[in-house]
């Protein structure tokens, strides 16, 4: 990609979070009988959309995150979403790092 005067243009890096941990997200939402999205279709969407790579484009999730937080109607949503997942994910720090990186590379970086 150029600009006009044709000098290199380096495209905006797009992030994303792991399929994974929409999934463990998904597995706290019926636990606690919180349903953000009724019709299934946003959820549905975000899991076609990752099957390629297993990746859900951030914009995405937020979008879940934020109906699963209102759906819940706890202001603490955040904090109990973590207690859960820690315990759902029963692997420490290395399963969270492992699941929002692309590749092994930038895990490892990030440890």
């Amino acid at each position: 990609m150029y600009n006009k005067r044709m000098k290199r243009i380096t495209p905006l890096k797009s992030y994303s979070v792991s399929v994974d941990l929409f999934l463990i997200l998904q597995h706290y939402l019926k636990e606690t009988g919180v349903d953000p999205d009724p019709t299934g279709s946003l959820a549905a969407d975000m899991l076609r959309q990752s099957a390629a790579d297993g990746r859900i484009p951030v914009e995405r999730f937020a979008t879940y995150w934020e109906q699963a937080v209102k759906a819940s109607a706890d202001t603490n949503f955040g904090l109990h979403f973590g207690q859960a997942a820690a315990q759902i994910g029963r692997s420490g720090i290395l399963q969270p790092v492992m699941a929002n990186c692309p590749d092994v590379h930038d895990a490892l970086e990030k440890l």
